[in-house]
């Protein structure tokens, strides 16, 4: 008699990203304005920083379906293909893509499961922009998951560790939130921006 094989254990389901983008070109015309981005994210916030002009609104469009005339490459939420589709069947699969401070009030009584902002904190003062952090901490903490596209740095900081770089349509580098506060060459260099540690 031959003995039994013994038993294997189940195997261990491979997490499905929320988000992954992969191989993404965006052309306006003959200006090629998002060339091979590609990053995934889970159940935390992650923030897309850079100077202005290097494509983060035109990734933040593509994610949600308003795309520019021509578009390659592949968007999955949850596993799911999103390029091709309509925009109010993405916002309906669970992502709010908002930017004003009434709109993301809206959006959040969808209960998305990814919430992607341009630039919320544009035109905010100071006050309001430390109550929208903090809500946004909250939304993290019950689960929705931030893709934070946005040109504060104080802000893009605060509210997420990961920190993507872009850079003339390209996600140039990935950094954390640490790394980049105490590192006043880079803040210069991929942002032009005035070092955090400068201002005071």
């Amino acid at each position: 008699m031959s003995e039994a094989a013994p038993l294997q254990p189940p195997p261990t389901p491979v997490a499905v990203p929320v988000l992954a983008v992969d191989g993404l070109n965006a052309y306006y015309g003959r200006a090629h304005v998002l060339e091979d981005v590609g990053f995934e994210m889970g159940r935390e916030s992650v923030a897309i920083v850079g100077r202005n002009g290097m494509g983060k609104t035109t990734l933040c469009n593509a994610i949600m379906g308003i795309r520019p005339p021509e578009l390659s490459g592949s968007i999955r939420f949850e596993g799911q293909e999103l390029v091709g589709r309509p925009s109010y069947r993405i916002a309906g699969a669970g992502i709010g893509g908002e930017q004003q401070m009434l709109a993301i009030g809206r959006a959040l009584l969808t209960n998305p499961k990814l919430l992607v902002m341009d630039e919320p904190s544009e035109g905010l003062a100071p006050t309001i922009i430390e109550h929208l952090i903090e809500s946004f901490r909250a939304l993290e903490h019950e689960g929705v998951s931030i893709l934070l596209i946005e040109q504060n740095l104080g802000v893009a900081t605060a509210l997420a560790d990961r920190q993507l770089i872009m850079i003339s349509g390209q996600i140039a580098t990935e950094t954390t939130a640490e790394a980049l506060v105490n590192d006043p060459d880079a803040q210069r260099r991929y942002l032009g921006v005035e070092p955090l540690a400068e201002r005071h």
